[in-house]
């Protein structure tokens, strides 16, 4: 399966529209779901994503990817508990 940070790296350098992609991520404070637009990060690294108003959130918050809609990426259940 493919990681979090390489789907991330893969949508970056693609030729593709960046702003068809949301990320959903866990709140750590409310524990909700919260989207977000590909094309609002500002950078990626090896621990965090950083939006363009500088909030980072760290990658393993992140639970799944979409394009258009349709689910690319999902984190194990598993992992999502631990």
């Amino acid at each position: 399966m493919i990681t979090i940070r390489e789907l991330l790296n893969k949508i970056k350098w693609s030729s593709e529209n960046p702003g068809e992609y949301s990320l959903f991520y866990t709140d750590r404070i409310t524990k909700e779901l919260k989207e977000i637009k590909y094309d609002s990060i500002k950078d990626n690294d090896a621990v965090f994503i950083t939006l363009k108003d500088d909030t980072q959130i760290p990658l393993h918050r992140i639970v799944k990817v979409k394009k258009e809609n349709k689910l690319l990426w999902e984190r194990n259940a598993k992992l999502q508990k631990a």
